[in-house]
């Protein structure tokens, strides 16, 4: 009976032990969540944001909520594994945290297994506003007109204006631009054609797409005239597209290049920003394309630059240029119509925006070969046409007159015998060669066809028509132009190729540009490699301390590579401890940089490059292996 009680007091004292035990082990079975809680504030100030949405992004998961009035948020119940985070709230930058500026990189949080991460601070930069008002000749205000803010991109090499937000005036002729995150902006007043009937399409408030970039959102108005626009009636209503108003850039001119730029700082309001509109005159360009050893009858003062065009008040409008009737080159060349194309060549300020004062084409006429470009602006263009396989291009001044009798001469280029191999006859790189595409591009860029051709099955092919402005060699999606639209995808099988080298005959010609002109006997011979290099290192601020998101580049170090190299330009950005990784770099002589505070990008620009192109490290990366910059880079600040 004894045994049997102390069996059972052993037992009582036992089965919560047991039980412990096996909780314990179902919790080790069960991963443990982990949490992330912070506040919200304005940047440079203790205040706190409200409502404020966060969105925390990992893998596939997302994870929302909002900020509290205290500006305090947390996030339960969260797996292991590495995450961004984001911010937007109206008035405020979109952000993802550790972004130090509004352009600048953000940082990547690693949560463990139960981690319980607390006092993450994320601080929001206030957006800026411009306003001003609309006048005409006379002073009366503009209203409905439209006003654009236009901030830089950057295609390459080329600086570029995009249009971030678009707002009507009053009836007042005031504007206001608003939400606008810091920043370099140029303002310009617009006005395009009105419908008769129907309904217009106004831009009104900003908001931010999935990018973090600002955008617009649409909404529609009834359209109406432009209040305070000078009437043009009699014989100038005839040519009245001649003789419209815009774009005008602050402050009042029609010149990009003597548009001056608004710098907007964080919560910066920026008034008086005021434009006064007067009409600007337009010019007609106009000519005839012919083809080399075949010219046309003469025409009506050959090669004389005419003064100012007086509108006559006929209909149609008659032809207002001099080109007279020009034999049927083209026709009796076998070449049919095709197009000319007028891009500016302020390149600082070359347009990417749907306004007059962008990019002109005009069509060519089969039989005659005669354009007339409408409507330009005044200022240095590109002209240039691409037809049946044969190009020419022109420099242009557009002043204070029409030009006319331009005469284009059309030649056929020459055909280049191309052969691309892959070093190592690796079998997915060589499967995947008919991906790639070979341009000979144009040097400057150009935003027309250039000659290119695919890659064949045994990687021997001819490019054909390649004149004496095509020096450069793109391999896409690997080696692409500055005016590639977007970037190509690359295919799994090609993440870890890269142009090796690219000789014409046993010259190299990578890094410096090709010159053919049909030369007998000799190739193009294109080499890929597949054995990328890799840099690791460390950025430093003033203090010697870690610095953690900022942005890390490399550029080719060889100067005339610059112009030529895309792939070698890269971007990366150092993490919490200060580190960076490069990857997937094609082997050469790099310079690193390190940049704090600078509009993305910007280091693209070559004006903004000379004053700091000596302040980078130079470094040399090999093939499959890793370089190490032992010292830390320091920072380049604005």
């Amino acid at each position: 009976m004894a045994n049997r009680k102390q069996f059972g007091v052993a037992a009582r004292l036992l089965i919560p032990l047991l039980m412990v035990v096996m909780l314990q082990h179902a919790a080790a079975q069960q991963p443990s969540t982990a949490s992330l809680q912070g506040i919200v504030v304005k940047a440079g100030s203790p205040d706190p944001v409200s409502k404020a949405v966060l969105e925390l992004r990992g893998g596939a998961q997302s994870y929302t909520i909002t900020t509290n009035p205290d500006g305090r948020f947390i996030l339960r119940n969260l797996p292991a594994g590495a995450y961004q985070l984001f911010a937007r709230r109206d008035g405020y930058v979109s952000m993802e945290y550790g972004q130090r500026w509004s352009d600048g990189p953000g940082i990547t949080i690693h949560i463990a297994n139960g981690q319980q991460l607390t006092n993450i601070q994320f601080a929001l930069i206030p957006t800026g506003t411009i306003s001003g008002r609309i006048t005409d000749a006379s002073g009366q205000p503009m209203a409905n007109a439209q006003v654009q803010a236009l901030s830089s991109s950057f295609q390459g090499e080329l600086r570029i204006l995009v249009p971030v937000q678009q707002v009507r005036t009053n009836e007042f002729g005031e504007y206001r631009l608003y939400w606008l995150r810091p920043g370099r902006y140029y303002i310009d007043v617009v006005f395009p054609g009105w419908p008769s009937t129907g309904q217009l399409i106004v831009s009104a408030n900003p908001t931010v797409n999935n990018t973090g970039t600002p955008g617009t959102y649409t909404s529609t108005s009834q359209s109406r005239p432009v209040i305070g626009q000078s009437a043009i009636s009699g014989a100038a209503a005839a040519n009245s597209a001649a003789n419209d108003i815009g774009p005008i850039f602050f402050p009042s001119t029609p010149d990009r290049q003597s548009a001056l730029p608004v710098d907007v700082k964080a919560g910066g309001e920026y008034r008086g920003m005021d434009i006064h509109v007067v009409p600007i005159r337009k010019f007609n360009v106009c000519g005839v394309v012919v083809v080399s050893g075949v010219a046309p009858r003469a025409v009506n003062n050959a090669g004389a630059v005419r003064g100012n065009i007086v509108p006559v008040p006929l209909n149609p409008i008659p032809d207002p240029c001099s080109t007279g009737q020009p034999s049927p080159s083209l026709a009796n060349a076998g070449v049919g119509g095709g197009s000319v194309q007028l891009a500016p060549l302020d390149i600082e300020l070359r347009s990417a925006l749907s306004d007059s004062g962008n990019r002109y084409n005009s069509g060519v006429d089969g039989n005659t070969g005669k354009f007339i470009i409408r409507n330009v602006l005044p200022g240095t263009y590109d002209l240039s046409t691409f037809i049946s396989g044969m190009g020419t291009a022109a420099l242009v001044e557009v002043r204070d007159h029409d030009v006319d009798n331009l005469v284009l001469t059309l030649s056929p280029g020459n055909p280049l015998p191309t052969h691309v191999v892959v070093e190592g006859s690796d079998p997915k790189i060589t499967a995947a060669m008919q991906n790639m595409t070979i341009v000979i591009g144009s040097d400057p860029p150009s935003q027309g066809t250039s000659p290119n051709s695919g890659v064949s099955n045994t990687g021997t092919f001819v490019i054909a028509n390649v004149g004496p402005k095509d020096t450069r060699v793109y391999v896409l999606p690997l080696l692409n132009s500055p005016v590639t639209p977007g970037t190509p995808n690359v295919p799994d099988a090609l993440k870890n190729a890269y142009v090796k080298s690219a000789k014409l005959g046993d010259k190299e010609v990578l890094n410096s540009g090709l010159r053919f002109g049909g030369e007998t006997g000799v190739s193009l011979e294109i080499v890929i490699g597949s054995n990328p290099g890799v840099l690791t290192g460390r950025v430093v601020d003033d203090r010697n301390q870690p610095s953690s998101g900022v942005f890390v580049t490399l550029i080719p170090e060889i100067a005339t590579a610059r112009l030529f190299r895309t792939d070698m330009y890269k971007t990366s950005s150092t993490d919490t401890s200060g580190q960076f990784e490069v990857r997937g770099l094609p082997p050469g002589d790099y310079r690193a940089f390190a940049w704090e505070g600078w509009e993305r990008n910007a280091w693209l620009d070559p004006d903004f490059f000379k004053p700091y192109q000596d302040k980078g490290r130079v470094i040399h990366v090999d093939e499959g292996k890793t370089a190490n910059i032992t010292d830390p880079l320091a920072l380049i600040h604005p």
